[in-house]
């Protein structure tokens, strides 16, 4: 039982086969953007670029009742 509606803010199949393995119940939305990284941006600034901008692109576009308090 999963108690927490879960969005998957990514179209990576091994992501949606991990959440599945795990026997965590899962939407997939992919966040259509520009992933190319910044000027002089490390991978770990990169990585929480990217998984920030995911959620809130994914979060945004639900309808007002779903999205997150």
């Amino acid at each position: 039982m999963n108690p927490f509606n879960v969005i998957l803010a990514s179209a990576s199949p091994r992501r949606r086969r991990f959440l599945a393995e795990l026997g965590v119940t899962h939407a997939a939305t992919a966040a259509d953007m520009d992933e190319s990284p910044q000027p002089a941006e490390d991978a770990e600034a990169l990585a929480l670029r990217l998984a920030r901008s995911k959620a809130l692109t994914v979060a945004n576009a639900l309808p007002r009742d779903q999205q997150p308090a």
